[in-house]
């Protein structure tokens, strides 16, 4: 590991087949690091960067906007834990010392991390870049009592919409129409949503990268029809670690007409996944937006995918 002549370059959409390699050697798959994340979010403003270290690890780098307007570089290792040395945890320690650095530790790799760490540093838990991983099964069947809330939103939505007629669709591969489509629905339903949580609707540039791009990236959709019309849809990445497929949901939509239809639709996506012998949900993170970390808490995830930053003790 020559840490002292690493050669950083931009991630492509070319190097995907490469990126993942490394990616699927970590068995907590953070969906922040999704191949299909870092081309539709983290590339927005500019590039990602990697550089190989091992045949099991590479190191990410790129810049990030913090809601006060201040610019930092986050550094994040992908691949194997196990991997992961002295010295390399050494460099993350310089490259965390200057200020406008930051160097991001998942789950995976915390007590690996933590043992190699001198006394006076240690990990802060970063919350807002944590994912909330939810169980398909749970939300296919909602015979838990953790879902009662979520049974009395749908039960409430059949009463006051009259039982409507629901219809759901997978799409695995998205034609030229496709996406054509989806781009004019979402930024019909843009005209009328109020974008509290995103005032500068970064989402609908990422939302759209992902609908353009979506056979490089391989993303699918999930469409929701009520009475014939399309009400909602779901862009997720399938991913499978030791033969467990993962959903990372990456874009949620609806057309915000029927009141109780997001908890109704996040059921009728745990049903559609289900089928298809899906574990997990991974509905990715909160980036500290309070509503939504509400939301998301309400959903009942069955665990946490927690990302951690170094920091003196």
């Amino acid at each position: 590991m020559d840490l002292k002549n690493l050669e950083f370059r931009k991630l492509t959409i070319k190097d995907k087949d490469l990126y993942n390699s490394f990616y699927l050697k970590n068995k907590l798959p953070n969906s922040d690091y999704c191949f299909s994340v870092i081309f539709s979010w983290l590339d927005m403003d500019e590039a990602v960067n990697y550089a190989l270290l091992t045949n099991d690890l590479i190191l990410l780098k790129y810049n990030d906007i913090l809601d006060t307007g201040k610019s930092i570089t986050n550094i994040v290792t992908i691949g194997n834990p196990n991997s992961i040395n002295k010295d390399l945890v050494n460099y993350l320690i310089n490259f965390s010392s200057v200020e406008e650095n930051k160097t991001i530790i998942l789950e995976s790799q915390k007590h690996i991390v933590e043992e190699l760490l001198p006394e006076n540093l240690g990990l802060i838990y970063e919350q807002g870049l944590s994912d909330y991983v939810f169980s398909v099964e749970g939300y296919s069947n909602l015979n838990s009592p953790v879902y009662k809330r979520i049974r009395r939103s749908i039960n409430i939505f059949n009463r006051d919409y009259k039982t409507p007629k629901i219809e759901t669709k997978l799409i695995s591969k998205l034609s030229k129409d496709n996406k054509k489509y989806l781009l004019n629905l979402h930024h019909s339903w843009d005209n009328t949503f109020k974008f509290e949580n995103d005032p500068e609707r970064l989402e609908g540039i990422a939302l759209s990268k992902s609908i353009m791009f979506s056979d490089d990236l391989g993303i699918k959709l999930s469409l929701i029809r009520i009475n014939d019309i399309v009400e909602g849809f779901f862009l997720f990445t399938e991913v499978i670690i030791d033969g467990n497929k993962y959903a990372d949901v990456h874009h949620a939509r609806s057309s915000n007409k029927y009141k109780h239809f997001n908890d109704y639709a996040f059921h009728l996506l745990g049903e559609q996944l289900h089928s298809l012998r899906y574990k997990y949900i991974n509905f990715e993170r909160d980036a500290d937006v309070e509503g939504l970390r509400q939301h998301k808490e309400l959903l009942k995830p069955v665990k946490m995918l927690k990302a951690y930053s170094l920091s003196k003790n």
